[in-house]
């Protein structure tokens, strides 16, 4: 038997005879020394013992997985895109993940942002780059045009340009 059950049993006997949990303590750290368990320790198996407990093994502890899968960080995407107004907490539940970690998936597997209570791609996709380019040239065309069409209209009626400025003159001419 290992040490940690042979401790179990022994707090177990003594649940069984009566004793209090400070006297089972004392009587674990007589016996065991140095290897005893520690005193919260003690008194969490006395009380589970109380409680009905009969097993000396422990129960596992960890139930969730400790690396987050493909499928998950998948799934969260798909989630997310499905609502972008999501909060982190909602996609956590419907995901099945603990907040952290869904808010780990995010910011670094998926590079995603919070943004105006939307979650936006933090790296632009090859495709929406060239979208950005060619949106801004169409503007710049846009503004070169309107400009040609002010400047010439000007041309036509310099007579009726009011205000010029000369930064040499101390008054402005009209």
């Amino acid at each position: 038997m290992k040490l940690k059950e042979e401790q179990r049993a022994e707090i177990r006997f003594c649940v069984r005879s009566g004793m209090s949990p400070s006297v089972t303590y004392a009587r674990i750290l007589a016996i065991h020394g140095q290897n005893a368990l520690s005193k919260s320790s003690i008194f969490r198996w006395h009380k589970e013992f109380c409680d009905g407990r009969t097993q000396l093994k422990d129960f596992d502890h960890n139930p969730h997985p400790r690396k987050v899968t493909r499928a998950k960080v998948e799934e969260v995407r798909r989630t997310v895109l499905t609502d972008k107004r999501q909060s982190v907490a909602h996609v956590a539940r419907q995901v099945g993940l603990s907040v952290g970690s869904t808010h780990k998936v995010l910011r670094k597997k998926l590079q995603m942002r919070k943004r105006a209570a939307t979650w936006i791609p933090h790296l632009l996709t090859v495709p929406q780059k060239q979208r950005r380019v060619d949106c801004a040239r169409r503007s710049l065309a846009r503004l070169r045009a309107r400009n040609r069409l002010f400047m010439s209209s000007q041309a036509m009626n310099r007579g009726s340009f009011v205000g010029t400025h000369n930064p040499n003159r101390t008054t402005c001419s009209g």
